[in-house]
């Protein structure tokens, strides 16, 4: 098999952080392994401090923050979020997150009420390389959007402020840490 269909089976049971590296460096086969669940993608040649240094953002998302405020529960509405057990539920029906959607989320509730830029998520979720790159952030947003809004064009949990970034408003009594 090659490399997008091991990356599709490998989402089907397992959040491993992924680079993948291969002779395919055409922008749709990047976009493909990307919304496959990749997280991070290199073209061959590719420069051996460069591949480093991506392993090195990947690993800084992964690592837990020690000085932000752990949540064990968020609930907005018909959404739960049970960051123990990393349970999404939406109306009482389980949604499986990809690693990614499960980043974004963890970003946005940890700022709930705080309008959080597209420089900051792209930062804290890919790495500080990918600031620029507000298209990878707006398809991630649509695609959690899509698992968690009852209209996902009229969203109600993460809201977006126009050219700028998004924010989740707090639910009252939402939060327990």
């Amino acid at each position: 098999m090659d490399g997008l269909e091991a990356m599709r089976e490998l989402r089907t049971f397992a959040t491993t952080p992924v680079i993948m590296l291969t002779a395919r460096g055409e922008d749709d086969e990047k976009i493909r392994g990307l919304k496959l669940g990749a997280d991070d993608y290199l073209s061959k040649p590719f420069n051996p401090d460069e591949l480093v240094a991506r392993i090195e953002a990947v690993r800084r998302r992964i690592e837990p923050q020690d000085k932000r405020k752990t949540l064990e529960l968020f609930v907005h509405g018909d959404v739960n979020i049970d960051f123990k057990q990393h349970i999404v539920t939406v109306a009482g029906e389980e949604k499986y997150l990809t690693r990614i959607e499960w980043l974004l989320l963890t970003e946005l509730v940890q700022s709930s009420g705080r309008f959080m830029t597209y420089e900051e998520l792209l930062s804290r979720v890919w790495g500080s390389e990918y600031q620029g790159d507000v298209q990878l952030l707006r398809t991630w947003i649509s695609r959690l959007r899509g698992k968690l809004e009852k209209n996902p064009e009229s969203p109600i949990l993460i809201r977006t402020i126009p050219k700028s970034g998004y924010i989740i408003q707090h639910d009252s009594g939402a939060v327990q840490e």
